[in-house]
């Protein structure tokens, strides 16, 4: 097996500590989760204050270091589906009167491919790469040519994989009786593995900075579940205002796009912006399944549109904003591209230039720089993401040879083509001895490969040329 990498766009892990598992998991929350746990969060502050940390203050960590792999492990499959392939079929031909040895000319590849899909999702707006070794599962059949070896992968935000090629190249020779024809087969047996679960281990270091503030511990989203209000990490803050009902932040992506919108607690109410030229406000959409906007409400605090402090939405720069519309309403959506506050009103969309934008609750407070490795253990700064394993792999290949039968494609033999050669008259010989013809090469015919030939019909296997 070849050496592949694997980049991972940290998107989702779940813990290694043994915490459960999540949809999505915020790195830098998770961080100050262990450092909870390990007590380093109230002497970092004493140290660097001088005063005890005070009750319910809440903590931020800022992580920008470096993610490093520590391994990824497959699950050992129970049994290997293997199949042949027929890479290269032709009929040989004998015309002659005596048998004929003839060399084949094998030249054919095959595809090997992976593939790892993340089943976690992982949240962070930081982009990071690893590289991540893994034992490959294949070779583990009893019938494989092939033993199983270290490699390395390549994983996005999504997952990764790799193709690459194998060649097989060698003459090998094969003898067709007289006046009969036999076909060849070169044929590769491949195994496939799908969804074998996997589990990579990531271990982060380097630098992070930890924020102490009242509204220091930060806005996530949260997915709805049932019609009850989310209460951890926090229950979901009001942003704006719709006469009595209470309005909420809410994110919805459709077709890889994020919008903002607004929920009472049931559905989310959602904007679009209108297309260049049209003059009326369109319908908006809602959705029964969405993420509430939560965090501490004394960090709530709105800013001037173009303000460096925004709070991001979707880790992409997306603004959540409080568009004023008139009449009293004051209602959350998200600034569009062209920068109106868009969101949704009595089923449709609203756009407003007259509108504040919610900022990062993570300014001000006291701020610690440190390392992730000096303040938490191997294990605790250990992350998992796990995923589902595929793939196809060629073990071995021969060449596979039909019982012979009557040639048909001989015709008749030329005289011009017929070549002689004359006994010498050595001691009495004499000069009518019986001239023997000149055996004629194989007539070879490329054709389009069939079913495969029984494995019993095979010549000895062959690995791969490269």
């Amino acid at each position: 097996m070849r050496s592949r990498h694997f980049t991972l766009c940290l998107a989702t892990l779940s813990l290694a500590a043994g915490s459960a598992s999540a949809d999505r998991i915020d790195l830098n929350t998770e961080l100050v989760k262990r450092l909870a746990k390990a007590g380093k969060l109230a002497p970092l502050y004493q140290q660097k204050t001088g005063r005890p940390m005070p009750q319910g203050i809440g903590v931020q960590a800022i992580f920008t270091g470096q993610v490093g792999g520590a391994g990824l492990q497959i699950s050992a499959p129970g049994m290997i589906a293997s199949a042949p392939l027929v890479l290269q079929e032709e009929d040989v031909s004998n015309c002659n009167t005596e048998p004929l040895v003839d060399t084949l000319q094998i030249d054919s590849s095959a595809s090997n491919s992976t593939s790892f899909l993340n089943s976690d999702q992982f949240e962070t707006a930081q982009e990071l790469s690893v590289t991540v070794g893994y034992t490959s599962p294949f070779g583990a059949s009893a019938s494989a040519t092939a033993t199983a070896k270290q490699s390395q992968v390549t994983l996005n935000s999504k997952g990764g994989g790799d193709s690459t090629t194998v060649s097989w190249k060698y003459s090998p020779q094969i003898t067709v009786a007289a006046q009969k024809m036999v076909t060849t087969q070169f044929v590769v047996t491949q195994e496939k593995l799908d969804n074998l679960p996997y589990v990579a281990n990531f271990v982060l270091s380097g630098p992070v900075k930890l924020v102490y503030s009242a509204g220091a511990a930060g806005f996530t989203w949260v997915p709805r579940r049932g019609s009850a209000l989310p209460t951890d990490p926090y229950k979901p803050f009001q942003l704006g205002k719709q006469w009595d009902y209470p309005v909420y932040a809410c994110r919805v992506v459709k077709d890889n796009v994020t919008y903002i919108g607004k929920t009472h607690g049931d559905v989310c109410y959602l904007g679009v912006p209108n297309p260049p030229g049209i003059p009326f406000a369109l319908p908006g959409f809602t959705s029964a399944t969405y993420d509430f906007l939560v965090g501490d409400a004394k960090a709530v605090a709105l800013g001037d549109p173009f303000t460096k402090q925004a709070f991001d939405a979707d880790g992409k720069g997306l603004q959540v904003c409080v568009g004023d519309i008139g009449g009293g309403l004051l209602l959350p959506g998200y600034v569009s591209k062209d920068g109106q506050c868009i969101s949704n009103f009595d089923q449709h969309s609203r756009a407003t230039r007259n509108y504040k934008v919610l900022l990062d609750p993570h300014v001000g407070g006291v701020e610690i720089d440190t390392t992730v490795d000096s303040q938490l253990s191997p294990q605790d700064r250990t992350f998992n993401l796990r995923g589902l394993f595929s793939g196809v792999q060629a073990v071995k290949g021969n060449v596979r040879v039909s019982a012979p039968r009557p040639a048909s494609d001989c015709g008749v033999v030329e005289a011009s083509a017929m070549g002689m050669s004359v006994t010498p008259n050595l001691k009495g010989a004499t000069a009518n001895a019986m001239a023997k013809p000149a055996l004629h090469p194989a007539k070879v015919k490329r054709v389009k490969p069939g079913p495969p030939l029984p494995e019993s019909q095979a010549l000895v296997a062959v690995p791969p040329s490269k």
